[in-house]
């Protein structure tokens, strides 16, 4: 029988769903800034694959390793970790961008760290739902979770892309800031 409580009843679904969101948002907005700006400095379609690929490579190298570190230590530090590494590197890339320290392959570089982070924090954020609300509401949590991750997924890039007319680090700032503030919800 389904459960027809509600989800927010949980006390730790919306800290979750919150700080989500506020990472979804974050990297989609990382990825519109990265893709721009490496283009305004080169000029060259090409590097934007390059910029996918640097993204890419983590999850792909990273993908069991993430799954068992997220199934033998605590998962909601393991994300807490990686979104302060994420919000730590995309605060790096704004001071960089607003202070024109950074060239491409320093770009590329930080970005490949929030690829790993990311590679940690996607999987082992997934393994915690079941945690957070009972079996009978995990359907309901889970299509919670995957709505929320396709908004970001649709408007984080379109904010990114608004937000990147005032300049990369503009975007960084705004993305760090959501990154550290999903951070602070799930050490909440």
């Amino acid at each position: 029988r389904a459960d027809s409580s509600p989800l927010f009843k949980h006390p730790g679904f919306p800290v979750y769903l919150c700080a989500r969101l506020s990472s979804m948002f974050a990297f989609q907005m990382l990825s519109v800034a990265v893709g721009w700006q490496i283009y305004d400095i080169t000029h060259r379609a090409f590097d934007l694959g390059v910029i996918g690929l640097v993204q890419f490579i983590p999850s792909f190298v990273l993908a069991l390793p993430a799954g068992h570190v997220a199934d033998r230590f605590d998962r909601r530090r393991i994300v807490l970790v990686c979104q302060g590494v994420e919000g730590a590197a995309t605060l790096l890339l704004a001071a960089g961008s607003w202070l024109h320290w950074f060239d491409v392959p320093a770009i590329l570089i930080i970005v490949f760290v929030i690829g790993c982070a990311r590679a940690f924090e996607f999987p082992t954020m997934s393994a915690l739902l079941p945690s957070l609300v009972p079996v009978a509401l995990l359907s309901r949590a889970m299509a919670a979770g995957s709505s929320a991750s396709m908004s970001a997924m649709i408007i984080g890039p379109a904010l990114g892309g608004f937000l990147y007319v005032a300049g990369a680090g503009t975007v960084y700032g705004v993305a760090g800031l959501l990154f550290v503030t999903a951070s602070l919800l799930m050490w909440r």
